[in-house]
């Protein structure tokens, strides 16, 4: 009796399931559309800052779920547009709040159609600015990156950063869509380093990291850059507030305060213990400030030796590692012990060292016709044309190394 009243009222079991999943869907798209409902409508032709086809330099930016952020001078973005009109969308709340000082704002660099670079710098309350404007109708490409920020803004603590380029998204023309930039390079090549490398004062007052070395040896390379190079760090010198506080790459007694392997204080670079992606070409290009901060050689070289591996591992087998002995020579004694200790611990062929010599040195003077032409505006920092030359002399020697028969490039 009590089955058939069950069959009478719900059609047997199968068809108590079929209602049961029925209102599960009910009750999911109910969920889904109160949930659109209450989001913002997206204008026509807006375009979200985590859209695929806007490439983002790798290693170096952190996606949290409203907008994509970097601390890193040099860090970029590529991408194709259609239409005329382009405006960037930024959020500088947080320099807002912290009250820096306006010449401490991110200043984007950006290029339309592969023409000349263009400086824009970011003020209080901006939101939303304009990069191009009633270009000829069709499809077109820009490349924007960070060209320089204020040094001793907050850089590393999670949460409490204020020197940042947060990118929200796009506006393009009613419509007008994005593309996949056709012209990345295939490769992708990871520079470590410090205020050298994000090419800082290279034009005297101003600094204009896209002007730097990286830049070329990546360009040889037919590689992608991404660079992750803080003002003031170096292999073992803990952070401070003249440096946004960013901690050394890598403290062998503390790893977990190491940055090599962090994009901040909180957010990984890695992804299941490697790179992602996994880079062609790895550069470590530290030691100026060891020197300059008096750390002791043996902690300079227990720092190199313990990152080699680690590099390694989270490069995979196939990338070429490159130690690149600072352009002014400080430290080549330790760097240079460390990386033997680590070949002769585990033979590693695609790791390699490289010292340019006195020839890469920005604190003399070259002649040109007869005249004295300075390498550099503060006596350390290379200017913008000494980067070109240091650049053509890493990517030569990157070159020749990997032309050595047995090795592929």
């Amino acid at each position: 009796m009590d089955q058939e009243r069950e069959s009478h009222l719900w059609g047997g079991k199968p068809r108590l399931l079929a209602m049961l999943a029925i209102l599960v869907v009910l009750g999911y798209l109910t969920a889904t559309w109160l949930d659109f409902s209450r989001r913002p409508s997206a204008r026509s032709g807006e375009v979200r800052a985590a859209d695929p086809s806007l490439f983002y330099s790798p290693w170096n930016w952190y996606d949290d779920g409203s907008a994509l952020q970097t601390t890193h001078l040099g860090a970029w973005l590529k991408f194709g547009w259609t239409g005329r009109n382009l405006s960037l969308k930024v959020d500088v709340t947080m320099a807002d709040r912290a009250g820096i000082a306006p010449e401490a704002y991110p200043v984007i660099g950006y290029s339309i159609d592969g023409g000349p670079m263009h400086a824009l710098q970011l003020v209080r309350g901006d939101r939303e600015r304009m990069l191009a404007s009633n270009v000829p109708e069709g499809r077109h490409r820009c490349h924007a990156y960070l060209r320089w920020i204020g040094f001793g803004a907050e850089r590393w603590r999670a949460g409490r950063q204020v020197a940042l380029w947060r990118v929200t998204g796009l506006q393009l023309d009613p419509e007008g869509t994005t593309y996949r930039d056709p012209d990345l390079r295939p490769r992708r090549a990871l520079f470590f380093g410090d205020s050298i490398l994000d090419g800082a004062f290279n034009r005297g007052a101003e600094t204009d990291s896209f002007q730097a070395w990286p830049e070329v040896v990546a360009e040889r390379l037919d590689a992608e850059p991404g660079r992750v190079g803080f003002e003031g760090q170096s292999y073992a010198i803990s952070g401070n507030p003249g440096n946004g506080n960013v901690p050394a790459l890598f403290i062998p007694q503390n790893p977990r305060e190491s940055t090599w392997d962090l994009i901040d204080s909180f957010h990984p670079r890695l992804a299941d213990g490697r790179f992602s992606p996994r880079p062609d070409f790895v550069f470590f290009s530290h030691g100026a400030n060891d020197a300059i901060g008096h750390v002791p050689f043996d902690q300079v070289e227990a720092s190199v030796r313990g990152l080699l591996p680690k590099i390694r591992t989270a490069s995979g087998p196939l990338a070429s590692i490159f130690v690149v002995i600072p352009f002014e020579g400080f430290n080549r004694a330790p760097i240079r012990a460390a990386f033997v200790a680590y070949q002769n611990a585990s033979p590693d062929s695609k790791c390699h060292l490289i010292d340019l010599g006195d020839e890469a040195s920005s604190r003399v003077e070259d002649l040109v016709e007869g005249k004295p032409a300075r390498r550099s505006f503060d006596g350390l920092h290379p200017n913008s044309a000494m980067h070109a030359r240091l650049g053509a002399m890493v990517a030569d020697r990157v070159i020749a190394i990997l032309s050595e028969p047995g090795r592929e490039r």
